[in-house]
């Protein structure tokens, strides 16, 4: 797994919960947007953010940063560098974990009945 597929992963984690939601029985989505929830877990508190806001939701850098300043306040801010340092960092962390996965990332998560 490289770098590039997680972004893909994270920038289709809404479309994938959509088709789940309008199809409950849609595994392929089910076991998608669960392995992308899974891997958020692996992230700090400010990493998750940082992914959401701009993978997840879509925001451009700027409004990612005014999203995190809402939250920290404004002189605790992060430069846009810094965030795309720090998201980075995240998705390094995420490509790791799948390389050093015994299941080789195989892992399926059983649908709710």
């Amino acid at each position: 797994m490289t770098e590039q597929d997680v972004r893909k992963a994270f920038l289709g984690y809404r479309w994938e919960r959509g088709q789940y939601a309008q199809d409950p029985q849609n595994s392929g989505a089910y076991s998608n947007s669960k392995k992308v929830e899974t891997w958020l877990l692996l992230l700090t508190r400010e990493e998750r953010m940082i992914i959401r806001f701009h993978l997840i939701d879509g925001l451009d850098w700027r409004r990612t940063a005014v999203e995190l300043d809402k939250i920290w306040g404004y002189e605790n801010g992060r430069s846009e560098r810094s965030l795309k340092r720090k998201q980075s960092k995240a998705i390094r962390k995420i490509v790791r974990f799948m390389e050093e996965d015994p299941y080789n990332g195989s892992i399926n998560f059983p649908m709710h009945k």
